[in-house]
């Protein structure tokens, strides 16, 4: 019950698991609303400005609070264009700083413009306001009951009798659906940014092995040939596969698959993707990292991972592969490096077939 509980107020109704995968999702849309929300907001609160100054009277009182809005709108929307990918806090920080802008504007302009009337401004953003983002509804939930304290304090002070009472009423009535409906629309997006990343861990993961499949080491590949920065490629084909699926079955056959792709992904998931791109081969390319010593330890840490794996039905386990690095090669492409990977991989599974006096023709049939 306490986990639901977390869940519903931290994690917009999804396992904090789930949350945590798809919080860059959450945090970009939020990213753009901010984006599109605050270029809306700069635009009007200018016009506003701009007709205070020119006007008289009640409006031409507003001009100070106009313009402090156009000029925070305007600090946030420069800030979410320039730097607010560079940290989820500023991001984080301005939704919260623009939200609280316009809570306090509806409370100025119901309070303090027109303290003998209904609250129509202030009730008006309350209904907006859990449109404009995805929150955590904890957050929400603080953020309105607090503007709605700021509001009692002041209607305490500026209004009394049946009016006092009444807005006092509405108020409390559009807080609670402010937050039921902001907390629902939180919910809807988490559950629907969830829903497509597990269809697209569907598409592109391989279910016996559980790395990444061909359909996603083909579009990796496309998109690392336009542009790449440092990148190591490895190539790995376990040995003896044949042999083991003819003498004890193919059950043990995908027993060694399932280890070879344990043993990958143990070694290099922490820098870069794996992929199984054919029955029992694997492609690792690990981006942006091309130092010796490094690729060297990573080498190391895969013979260990190789060496101690041991399975239910086959004792051991024997992995052939090449490594290339683009340091190594130069200017070439990413299906260069593949390819010279690829040979480097089949060097050492003939040396491993000729160590260990194995049928030449059964080498020939795995290669082709």
């Amino acid at each position: 019950m306490l986990d639901v509980l977390k869940n519903l107020l931290l994690y917009q109704g999804v396992d904090r698991s789930d949350y945590l995968m798809i919080s860059d999702q959450l945090m970009e849309s939020n990213r753009r609303s901010l984006i599109a929300f605050s270029a809306l907001g700069t635009v009007t609160f200018a016009a506003l400005s701009a007709f205070s100054m020119l006007g008289t009277g009640i409006i031409r009182i507003n001009s100070a609070v106009y313009f402090t809005g156009f000029v925070l709108l305007a600090v946030i929307l420069a800030v979410n264009l320039t730097l607010s990918r560079k940290s989820r806090l500023l991001t984080v920080f301005s939704m919260y700083v623009m939200l609280f802008v316009l809570l306090d504007v509806g409370i100025y302009l119901s309070l303090i413009i027109s303290p003998g009337e209904r609250t129509a401004a202030y009730l008006a953003i309350l209904t907006i306001v859990p449109a404009l983002f995805s929150m955590r509804p904890l957050c929400l939930a603080l953020l309105i009951i607090s503007a709605n304290l700021i509001y009692g304090v002041l209607a305490l002070n500026l209004q009394q009798g049946d009016l006092l009472m009444m807005n006092l009423v509405n108020v409390t009535v559009f807080g609670i659906m402010s937050i039921a409906v902001g907390t629902y629309a939180s919910f809807t997006k988490a559950a629907r940014f969830n829903s497509e990343r597990i269809s697209r861990l569907l598409l592109e993961t391989d279910q016996m092995t559980g790395v990444f499949n061909r359909r996603s080491y083909e579009a990796a590949l496309k998109a690392q040939e336009a542009s790449y920065p440092a990148i190591t490629v490895g190539v790995f084909d376990v040995n003896g596969l044949k042999e083991v699926n003819d003498s004890r079955g193919h059950e043990a056959g995908d027993e060694l698959i399932r280890g070879a792709a344990s043993c990958i992904s143990e070694t290099f998931n922490d820098y870069g993707r794996c992929y199984r791109i054919g029955g029992d081969e694997f492609v690792v390319i690990i981006a942006g990292e091309d130092d010796q010593a490094s690729l060297e330890s990573m080498e190391m840490n895969f013979r260990m991972a190789v060496s101690n794996w041991r399975g239910s039905q086959v004792e051991r386990l024997s992995i052939s592969y090449g490594t290339v690095s683009c340091r190594e090669m130069g200017d070439c492409t990413l299906s260069q490096m593949v390819a010279e990977a690829d040979r480097r991989m089949y060097a050492a599974k003939a040396s491993y077939y000729s160590d260990n006096k194995l049928d030449r023709r059964r080498f020939k049939a795995e290669a082709r």
